[in-house]
């Protein structure tokens, strides 16, 4: 799992992609607090990437995000 933090969402400012090892598919969960609690909000192939391995997230100049 990896945590990033969104400073304009007021709501819900940690989102964190998990892959599930069951299904294969990364998962998406959303928290107020970094320690939780987390909810699942989108799960199983949600953005059709399909199943896989090991994935990252980096930041892009523009501040946006990119996995």
């Amino acid at each position: 799992m990896f945590v990033i933090y969104k400073e304009g969402d007021k709501s819900t400012p940690y989102h964190a992609f998990m892959k599930n090892e069951v299904e294969k598919y990364v998962e998406h969960l959303t928290a107020t607090s970094v320690m939780g609690p987390w909810e699942y909000k989108q799960t199983n192939d949600f953005a059709n990437w399909g199943i896989k391995e090991g994935p990252v997230v980096v930041q892009l100049p523009n501040g946006k995000y990119r996995m």
